[in-house]
C-alpha cells in the first residue's frame, strides 16, 4: 500500500468505526472518495473498511454538497451522515435554506428525513413553509377528556341557584381560560359532559388545575366553574 492510501484507509476506519467521531463528515468522505479512485469500485471501498455499500454511498453523495453547506458540516453544526446524505440529494439553493433551518432548529434526523419527504411531495413549497409545516406536525398526540359534573358538584351549583347547563357553560369559560388557546383544539358540551380534544401541554394545564383544586381529572371543569362563581381560590 502506498502511504496516502494507509493514511486515507485509517482515517476511514476511524470515522466509520467510532461512535464519537473525531473528524468532520467532509473530511471523512474526502477519505472515502479517494478510497474509491484508489479501489475502482463502492464495493471494493465498502469491503477494505468492513462497512456497507449502500453506507458508503451515503458519505460519497457529502462531497455534493454546496459550499455554505461543507462549511456547516466541517464545522459541525451538523454532523449526522443522514441528514447530510439528504441535503444532498437537494437543488444547492434549497440545500442551502434547509442547512440554515437546520442549524438554528437544532432539527434531528427524523426532523429532516418529514421534510425532505414533505418538500418533494410538495414542489411549490418554500423551505422555510415546509419546516414550520413538519415541525408543528410533528410528534402532534391528541388527547380527549370527557369531564362530567359530579353528584356533588351539582348539588353546589343548585345552592348557587345554576342549572346543570349553565354550570357547563360556566365550566366551559373556564376551561378556554385554563388552558392555552394552540392547546385547546375544541371543546363542546355533550348532554352533561363536556368533551374536551388537547395536546400533551393542554392535558398538562388540566392537570395543574385538577391537583391545585384537589379533585380527579374528570371532575376539574365543574370545580372550575365553582371557582368562578364563588371566586374562591380552591374548592371547599
Amino acid at each position: 500500500m502506498r502511504r496516502a492510501e494507509i493514511q486515507h484507509l485509517a482515517m476511514a476506519l476511524a470515522g466509520t468505526r467510532r461512535k464519537n467521531r473525531a473528524m468532520d463528515l467532509v473530511t471523512l468522505a474526502g477519505s472515502l472518495v479517494a478510497l474509491k479512485g484508489e479501489y475502482g469500485s463502492i464495493q471494493a471501498v465498502a469491503r477494505a473498511v468492513g462497512i456497507s455499500s449502500e453506507m458508503v454511498r451515503e458519505f460519497l453523495h457529502i462531497s455534493d454538497l454546496s459550499g455554505p453547506v461543507k462549511k456547516a458540516v466541517r464545522q459541525r453544526k451538523i454532523d449526522s451522515v443522514d441528514v447530510a446524505y439528504r441535503l444532498s440529494r437537494l437543488p444547492r439553493p434549497v440545500q442551502d435554506a434547509l442547512a440554515r433551518e437546520i442549524v438554528a432548529r437544532h432539527m434531528t434526523s427524523d426532523d429532516v428525513r418529514w421534510i425532505d419527504r414533505y418538500l418533494r411531495d410538495h414542489p411549490g413549497v418554500s423551505v422555510r413553509d415546509a419546516v414550520d409545516r413538519v415541525l408543528r406536525s410533528k410528534d402532534r398526540i391528541e388527547y380527549v377528556a370527557y369531564l362530567r359534573l359530579s353528584p356533588r358538584i351539582k348539588k353546589n351549583l343548585r345552592r348557587a341557584r345554576m342549572s346543570d347547563t349553565a354550570g357547563l357553560r360556566v365550566a366551559q369559560a373556564a376551561l378556554e381560560r385554563a388552558i392555552a388557546k394552540a392547546d385547546l383544539l375544541s371543546l363542546e358540551r355533550l348532554d352533561d359532559i363536556l368533551k374536551v380534544r388537547v395536546t400533551a401541554a393542554g392535558l398538562r394545564s388540566l392537570r395543574v388545575e385538577a391537583r391545585r383544586m384537589g379533585v380527579p381529572l374528570r371532575e376539574v371543569a365543574g370545580a372550575l366553574a365553582l371557582e368562578t362563581l364563588s371566586g374562591h381560590k380552591q374548592l371547599r
